[in-house]
């Protein structure tokens, strides 16, 4: 009887267990439940619980403008492009993702890293100007300037070649990108995500982009206008000391021309005598895909010089600039061209006022769907110096990389915006690895300025051409 009683006692034991057990998976499987139920209706939610829910394109931006962008995310989803919005202050909250980072610019950077992870984003547009998104300065003293400058290529490479998080201060000292006679920062380059900037410094600005967007899109598809593409150039340098007397803006957008060649083509040159306010103005007007300026620049001006003169007046004389004056007289339209520009400073967005190339993109009917240029001054080859027969300014520095995205594009066939962008600089590093053992003024300096300092100022996952 003791026997069968401690039987019956440790059956009854056995029973008891199973019960709880089952109670606890109901439970459990029903808390499993409510989760996955509330991620569908809250998508954000997401990568709070750490799911699987992936996004393509991840725009950044402060509070005060996430309800304007609404819009371009529902056209986004509307084509196939999974997007999230995420406010500055949810980064710096901690919402999604704990928050990391020495500074608000480390901490974006470690933010994108686990979305990069996590939800397995391909762009990154970040919509606001230095005062609402922070930008990293590279401290690179070429021996020239030596000024700080802006590069969102630090928002774009996440990981250095062992796999590691990239900070862009790998001597640990705070000073980031930082390259002169004393200190270096040894870096990665290489984009990992393809990352776009609308410096957007108010709401109507936003709402004025986000418009041009979404039409550029649904728009362009079929129409006659985008297989234009507008090239201007004329003399930049002086390279006579070298005996040669290239025109190398000329140079430099004909050898673009030969990957567009499914484009009717207009060549405005110095040597042509063509080259004018108002036929860039004239061309412009008509609608077409894509504009590439090669000259000198600054923040508010594009100019080429005419054939044997070296002189920005002359420029100004002979009316071969395009300045941000002109911008009023735009009226293209939603006829909206990608324009490059491959001289100094056109996207330098840090300073009072607007630059040439935000100028360009945040004109209302007409202007451009997107710029390129640099933040600060450039290079470019000149002569002929490694004596192949081929002028230096089209095998070297901007010149070289400016033509990798008429290649990217024309050639390789690759359509999205940011791609584009980010394929040009994976092929420009490819082709000049950056010698990390070189000093000041070499041209392995010059090269990490190049891509650093090359800005995309629109959609990096813009489609180019528009969706069928």
């Amino acid at each position: 009887m003791e026997y069968k009683y401690k039987v019956r006692k440790a059956k009854l034991l056995y029973v008891l267990i199973i019960l709880i057990f089952l109670i606890f998976l109901g439970n459990a499987t029903y808390n499993a439940k409510v989760i996955k139920g509330d991620a569908r209706i809250d998508k954000k939610s997401i990568g709070m619980y750490g799911g699987k829910e992936n996004y393509d394109l991840l725009i950044i931006s402060p509070m005060e403008f996430s309800d304007i962008l609404q819009p371009l995310l529902k056209h986004k989803e509307k084509h196939g492009v999974r997007t999230i919005i995420v406010e500055l202050e949810e980064i710096y909250a901690g919402k999604y993702f704990e928050m990391q980072g020495k500074d608000n610019a480390e901490r974006i950077k470690y933010f994108i890293k686990n979305a990069y992870d996590k939800w397995h984003i391909k762009y990154v547009l970040l919509v606001g100007g230095d005062k609402e998104i922070p930008v990293r300065y590279v401290n690179l003293d070429d021996g020239y300037y030596g000024l700080p400058y802006i590069s969102d290529l630090y928002y774009a490479d996440i990981y250095n070649n062992k796999g590691e998080f990239e900070d862009w201060d790998s001597n640990g000292n705070g000073i980031f990108g930082e390259w002169d006679g004393i200190n270096k920062d040894i870096l990665d380059l290489y984009p990992d995500v393809c990352i776009g900037r609308l410096p957007c410094r108010n709401r109507e600005e936003v709402s004025i982009v986000v418009n041009k967007i979404i039409s550029y899109e649904e728009n362009t598809h079929g129409k006659n206008w985008f297989r234009r593409i507008v090239v201007a150039g004329g003399n930049t340098l002086v390279d006579r000391i070298f005996g040669t007397d290239f025109n190398e803006g000329e140079l430099i957008t004909e050898e673009a021309l030969k990957y567009m060649k499914n484009f009717s083509q207009i060549k405005l040159w110095v040597s042509k005598g063509n080259l004018r306010v108002g036929t860039i103005r004239r061309e412009i007007n008509k609608g077409t895909g894509f504009v590439f300026l090669s000259g000198h620049s600054n923040s508010w001006i594009w100019i080429a010089y005419p054939t044997g003169k070296y002189s920005m007046w002359a420029g100004l004389l002979h009316r071969t600039y395009w300045a941000n004056w002109n911008m009023p007289t735009l009226f293209n339209g939603d006829r909206l061209p990608v324009v490059i520009n491959g001289g100094c400073a056109s996207c330098q967005f840090n300073l009072s006022k607007e630059c040439w190339g935000w100028k360009f993109v945040n004109k209302e009917n007409g202007g451009s769907i997107a710029t390129i240029g640099y933040t600060s001054h450039a290079y470019e080859g000149i002569g002929d110096q490694d004596s192949d027969g081929i002028p230096d300014c089209i095998e070297y520095k901007g010149g070289y990389l400016n033509i990798q995205f008429f290649k990217n594009y024309g050639e390789e066939d690759i359509d999205i915006l940011g791609e584009v962008w980010a394929k040009s600089i994976t092929d420009y590093l490819n082709k000049f690895p950056i010698d990390w053992s070189k000093g000041v003024r070499s041209d392995s300096q010059k090269d990490c300025q190049i891509v650093q300092k090359w800005i995309l100022f629109g959609d990096p996952s813009l489609k180019l051409g528009g969706y069928g």
